[in-house]
């Protein structure tokens, strides 16, 4: 039987730190910029820790190995604060200060492995401080996660992210296993572990390959997998054969994170060099994005707010969570993803973990989506240009519009989306009140086409998500200046367009 271990406390990037001794790999030289520039200063090692997802791991391959791998993690706990023994006696005897200090320094944590050559397993840090709250980064999927260690409960807001093991799960595994953390299921889902993506992709049909050791997925399985797991698959193909235009990908995957639905990115990574050899499939996680800026489109335009973003954030297994990558374009105008950190701020002499990264090529979009969700972002989106389209149209094209469309939850729309548009307390009360008591029945999610003219949104379109197509229809529109809901009037009575019962919010 294995021996009691004590908690051990070091400074971070010192001896003791597990990320000291994994500086060889990129991914943990990204974790050693990361946290650097998070500004750790201390780390708490749990010396034996029982990880979900490595016990899985264990069970469907490493205990069979002659190896002799062990069944018992680390846990690291990060902190931008100073930790001592003494500290943490308080903290979890029940001082109430010393634990408001810790839970505030909270960082987040990283599991190591006892496997050599693939060691970091699940790890959630939390994000950069965000310093442009105007262009804010958009992370709807990102969901709270709680440690304990001794009584002490620290919270980190993120999505899991962990190394492929080439065993378990290849790169496809893991992007799949990242985007089912989400945080839109929470209360609808048990999140299944590596092992549990492997063997189901591997199901009967799927694949001629032995599940273990893994030699990665494609997208059929991917799908197979998200439907076996429970969930609508939601998959948007490139425009462009087996590439994506700027627009086509910005639009699609913006209204998945808006959603609050991570995307699975599949593609095909080069050399970041010139010339750009071509290295083979890879897939990553889309957890986040960086608004772009509010344009004021011109008269007669539809323009989609997110069409020009700028970057993406994303979970690469060979690289790091949560990693900064620009979208760029080929030379034939396809989509290269290529990753770009901001400038360090940090005073470590670290190296730059994302020099000579490869670039990826994305071909294909995976989202997963409750059961009941059977309306798809390309449909919305269409039905965005066509009702954009009408509206323009009415005003003889003498008014521009801007658009964004999404899927969420109604208590989420009518709780976090509404306040947000700034309406006046009695306003928004009315309005909420209105959407109980003068539309039908709505379904639990819905589909939102969102107008505006830049960064002042004029009108909110909510769409039935659990009919199909061809039956698409809208519940109501929530109308937030008088003249557009004049404009609305005007459209339905001269063209029978249905844009569902009005709800003024003005």
């Amino acid at each position: 039987m294995r021996g009691a271990a004590p908690l051990a406390l070091h400074a971070f990037d010192a001896a003791g730190d597990p990320l000291e001794r994994l500086q060889g790999l990129p991914q943990g030289q990204y974790l050693r910029w990361y946290l650097a520039d998070l500004g750790a200063k201390s780390v708490l090692v749990e010396p034996a820790y029982f990880d979900r997802d490595y016990l899985s791991e264990f069970a469907a391959f490493y205990c069979t190995s002659v190896a002799g791998y062990e069944n018992v993690c680390q846990r690291a706990h990060y902190f931008d604060c100073e930790v001592d023994r003494g500290g943490l006696e308080r903290a979890v005897a029940g001082d109430a200060a010393e634990q408001k200090r810790l839970r505030a320094a909270y960082l987040g944590f990283i599991v190591v492995r006892p496997i050599p050559a693939t060691p970091i397993g699940r790890t959630v840090l939390a994000a950069y401080p965000d310093k442009t709250p105007d262009l804010p980064r958009v992370v709807e999927p990102f969901r709270t996660y709680r440690a304990n260690v001794a009584g002490l409960e620290l919270d980190v807001d993120g999505i899991a992210w962990q190394q492929q093991d080439a065993a378990v799960g290849a790169c496809a595994t893991i992007a799949l296993w990242s985007m089912l953390h989400s945080s839109a299921f929470d209360d609808r889902h048990v999140v299944p572990t590596t092992a549990d993506v492997t063997r189901t992709a591997h199901g009967p049909g799927l694949s001629a390959q032995r599940p273990f050791p893994s030699r990665g997925l494609n997208l059929g399985q991917l799908v197979a997998t998200v439907r076996d797991s429970g969930f609508a698959p939601l998959v948007i193909p490139g425009d462009a054969g087996d590439r994506f235009s700027r627009e086509h990908f910005n639009t699609s995957l913006t209204a998945f994170v808006r959603s609050g639905y991570p995307a699975v990115i599949a593609g095909t990574s080069f050399d970041s060099g010139p010339g750009g050899r071509e290295i083979g499939g890879h897939a990553v996680c889309a957890v986040g994005f960086r608004q772009a800026s509010a344009r004021v489109p011109s008269a007669g335009s539809l323009d989609f707010e997110d069409a020009e973003t700028e970057y993406v954030y994303l979970h690469d297994d060979n690289l790091g969570p949560t990693a900064r990558f620009r979208v760029e374009t080929d030379s034939d105008g396809s989509v290269l993803l290529r990753a770009s950190p901001p400038a360090a701020i940090h005073a470590l002499s670290l190296p730059d973990p994302t020099k000579d990264h490869a670039v990826l090529r994305p071909s294909a979009l995976l989202a997963a989506a409750h059961e009941d969700v059977r309306l798809s972002p390309d449909t919305l989106h269409a039905r965005a240009v066509e009702l954009g389209s009408i509206l323009i149209a009415a005003t003889g094209k003498s008014l521009g519009l801007s658009v964004s469309s999404r899927i969420t939850r109604l208590p989420r729309y009518v709780q976090r989306e509404l306040p947000k548009v700034g309406l006046a307390q009695e306003v928004l009360g009315r309005t909420r009140l209105a959407l109980w008591e003068s539309v039908p029945p709505m379904s639990l999610h819905l589909g939102v086409v969102r107008f505006g003219v830049g960064d002042q949104p004029l009108v909110d379109i909510l769409f039935d998500t659990t009919d199909s197509a061809p039956n698409l229809r809208a519940f109501c529109h929530v109308v937030y200046h008088p003249q557009i809901a004049s404009l609305i009037s005007h459209v339905v009575a001269e063209a029978g367009v249905d844009f569902g019962v009005p709800v003024a919010a003005f």
